[in-house]
């Protein structure tokens, strides 16, 4: 029982607030309350109100649970007042006998005779009245406690300790006392009383919020019973604001669900109050703390009076508010793309119950998203899977992408779509388990526009990512039906792909499978990573012979197909790695230092180059005349010959490779490639035999391109809001490469050793993080190479690229 004695207890605690806010919010009249057995309008006295309840079988409150309900809203009105908002729009005040001052609020039962017109379902109103209205600001409480909703969603219960009387709060009568009067609060604000009419996601969500939170606070209730109210668990796959035209049912529910976006930027207003730089974003974590949330921000929104028409300017109007807000700073995209990433795992972390967490996180997915496809990433080089999404204006869906052990090592996963531009500059993607949400990559074609992002998967692992659409002025989002694309990009050979002198000899090869195909398994999954660049001018080998093409032409523009060792994760986080061959050592070589640059830079240059004809949109078939080279430890191999087809005194040795495209379009470039390779250099001049070339080895494969815009110049990248980049570097690396031991196991050698420099997860961009990064480098160095991927060498290279802006200030070391 959560019974307290004394009309004046309450409990201080330290809600944040600005001074500004407390300087301008009046002192409240009283924070006292009395709580009236009786409706004070219809029945004239309490008296026939109490024989109601007795012939109805309905018990009165007991003394002690009357004094509870006034000390706790004597408690909820001190945080009010405390946290800056102005004094409720709340009538009556009445003298007591004493002398002093209190709020009444009216209990009795709903829809009894006199009170027909109370729903017995609604468990209590806040009146209110617009301008030039004559209605009642009164406080009305629901006595019932029979009927078809559960005990637990009533206000009070008989526990029989008080024999024949209601003597406990329900922990939802807690919440809902706290909701009620915030709305009074909100009718003594500048906004509601310009905006008399609100939305319902605005006007009852931010009630819904901090009514729960200010019973977790002064009561430390769960409300385990009902988490999905608790929590504002609603349907985030139907559009955020439910418009006029949508059912009362729909805006109502909607409506008190919205309170997670509310408490999201609570918890937002919180965080941003730790001293860290930068603060940290609120996460999916179990609520430990009474002042997990501040509502502060609401004073200050509450404070401002514009005249909106609709639910379209009121987004608007919030956004702007959000951005111009010297505290949160913010937007209302972000917070919404960040607010569905994080509240996906609630299921795991903050919903109570007897069901096993796996089924409570699946309950959650189906309640906020309806369903989530799930993607299986098995074997799935050269295989596009589609997946169709029906985004509604500022909705979200989910997305489970499965992997195998099948695929070695860590995957690189392409999501893409080729939409609007509009459109595209609305989509976000969040994975589930993160704290921010990664607003779409776009590269716009005159045509059309795409949206991409990559999603980075270990071993064995799963993951879920939640795509959000909602653009940057709210009002202008849309209704958008992207098809995402996911694949794993890279490319596969049957066996090692044949190295010039100094590599491996090429191992027995296998026959090549189809994408799918019952055979595999046999094939080698190659962790690079595959780009393809469309040249304008051809700049070399201009006397090269393709197809429909005079001997000894200029070929024209052709486009060249990269595929690098180096693995694309790491070409993903940084990004200096994945440009164009000729730009990689300047960058590489002002981002890392020491043993880090070579681990980096030998494995890009260890790499398949394949020059062809330019292909437009929609060409498939056979490529012939390919030129293709094989490059590693200085030296290079290439598909050339093996036979001198010149007749005069120079020797020429056509291009012999061979494409097999099997799709190119905007989103995907796929295929096989072959060819027999001879070593560089080769002869400039015959002799009178005119010999075959030795062949070294027979290069084929399989490739999958999943961002063919990146090399075409006919699109146009876009550059993000400053806010917009992706996570830090160190956040998103895979765990094997990533500094410190990571939760749940004691980490590998070389990731506790790369803790001592980043804090055991993140680099540590400070200056002395600088030098004892320098020093462990120089002590590397000293040491016998731990080969090309060594995760204490490559952990340390990315936290030279991550931290290289920082460091710029810091002295010479």
């Amino acid at each position: 029982m959560r019974l307290l004695a004394g009309a004046g207890l309450a409990i201080s605690l330290a809600v944040a607030t600005t001074a500004s806010a407390l300087a301008a919010a009046p002192r409240w009249p009283t924070l006292a309350f009395e709580v009236h057995e009786g409706s004070g309008s219809a029945v004239p006295d309490a008296a026939a109100d109490l024989a109601r309840l007795a012939g109805r079988g309905l018990e009165p409150l007991s003394p002690q649970l009357k004094a509870e309900m006034e000390a706790y809203l004597t408690e909820v009105a001190t945080e009010y007042q405390r946290m800056g908002f102005p004094p409720p729009a709340l009538e009556p005040i009445v003298t007591r006998a004493d002398g002093s001052r209190a709020y009444r609020v009216h209990w009795y039962a709903f829809g009894d005779p006199g009170h027909s017109g109370r729903n017995p379902e609604d468990v209590a109103i806040m009146g209110y009245r617009c301008q030039g209205e004559g209605g009642r600001r009164e406080m009305h409480l629901n006595a019932r406690t029979e009927g078809p909703r559960g005990l637990r969603n009533r206000l009070a219960i008989a526990t029989g300790n008080s024999p024949g009387m209601l003597d406990q709060l329900t922990d939802k009568g807690y919440a809902d006392l706290a909701h009620e009067l915030f709305h009074a609060v909100q009718r003594g604000t500048a906004y509601f009383e310009a905006n008399c009419e609100p939305p319902m996601w605005l006007y009852e969500g931010t009630a819904e919020a901090i009514g729960h939170d200010m019973a977790w606070r002064l009561r430390r209730v769960r409300t385990h019973h009902d988490p999905f109210n608790r929590w504002g668990l609603r349907a985030y796959h139907e559009a955020f604001h439910a418009g006029p035209d949508a059912k009362a049912e729909t805006r109502t529910r909607l409506g008190y669900g919205s309170s997670s976006f509310w408490r999201y930027l609570a918890e937002l207003e919180r965080a941003m109050q730790s001293p860290a730089s930068p603060p940290p974003r609120p996460g999916p974590g179990r609520v430990v703390r009474r002042d997990a949330f501040d509502y502060g921000y609401l004073v200050r929104m509450f404070s401002q009076a514009p005249r909106l028409r609709d639910g379209g300017q009121t987004l608007d109007w919030i956004d702007g508010w959000l951005r111009a807000d010297p505290r949160l700073a913010t937007r209302f995209d972000r917070v919404y793309a960040d607010l569905v990433t994080v509240i996906a795992e609630f299921g795991r972390h903050r919903v109570d119950g007897v069901l096993p967490i796996p089924q409570r996180h699946e309950n959650v997915l189906k309640v906020l998203f309806q369903d989530c496809p799930d993607v299986s990433l098995a074997a799935a080089l050269g295989v596009d899977v589609k997946v169709a999404l029906d985004l509604p204006e500022i909705s979200a869906r989910c997305l489970r992408l499965h992997r195998d052990d099948s695929l070695a090592g860590v995957l690189a996963v392409d999501l893409r779509a080729e939409v609007s531009a509009a459109q595209a500059r609305a989509l976000w993607l969040g994975e589930v388990g993160q704290t921010n949400a990664v607003a779409a990559t776009v590269h716009d074609h005159p045509s059309h526009s795409v949206a991409s992002w990559v999603v980075l998967l270990e071993p064995g692992q799963s993951r879920e990512v939640v795509i959000a659409n909602v653009a940057r002025t709210p009002s202008q989002s849309g209704r958008s039906k992207p098809t995402i694309h996911v694949s794993v990009p890279g490319w596969q050979w049957t066996g090692p792909v044949p190295q010039p002198a100094g590599m491996p000899a090429p191992a027995r090869r296998r026959p090549l499978p189809a994408p799918g195909g019952e055979d595999s398994e046999a094939v080698t999954h190659g962790p690079g990573t595959a780009q393809l660049v469309r040249e304008t001018d051809p700049g070399v080998d201009a006397g090269c012979r393709w197809p429909h093409a005079d001997a000894r032409t200029q070929c024209g523009p052709v486009m060249s197909l990269v595929l690098r060792r180096l693995p694309r994760w790491l070409a993903h986080q940084a990004p200096g790695l994945s440009e164009a061959p000729a730009e990689q050592a300047g960058r590489l070589e002002s981002f890392v230092a020491s043993r880090a640059t070579d681990a980096l830079r030998s494995l890009d240059e260890q790499a398949v180059r394949i020059r062809m004809p330019q292909l437009e949109h929609g060409f498939t078939g056979t490529v012939e005349n390919v030129l293709i080279s094989v490059a590693g430890e200085g030296s290079e191999a290439v598909s050339r010959g093996p036979h001198d087809v010149e007749s005069g005194r120079l020797a020429y040795f056509p291009a012999s490779g061979r494409v097999h495209v099997e799709q190119y379009d905007a989103l995907v470039f796929r295929g096989r490639f072959e060819g027999e390779l001879v070593q560089l250099p080769l002869p400039n001049a015959h002799s009178e035999d005119r010999p075959r070339l030795p062949v070294v080895g027979k290069v084929e494969g399989r490739f999958l391109v999943g961002q063919p815009w990146a090399g075409d110049d006919r699109y146009t990248a876009v550059a993000p809001e400053a806010d917009d980049v992706a996570m830090a570097i160190s956040d998103r690396m895979p765990g094997p490469l990533r500094a410190g031991p990571q939760p749940g196991g004691a980490g590998s050698p070389g990731e506790a050793a790369a803790g001592a420099s980043t804090g055991g997860g993140q680099c540590d961009c400070s200056c002395a993080g600088h030098a004892r990064l320098m020093q462990e480098l120089g002590e590397l160095d000293r040491q016998p190479p731990g080969g090309g991927t060594d995760p204490a060498v490559v952990a340390r290279a990315m936290c030279l690229l991550e931290c290289q802006a920082a460091w710029t200030a810091c002295a010479a070391d």
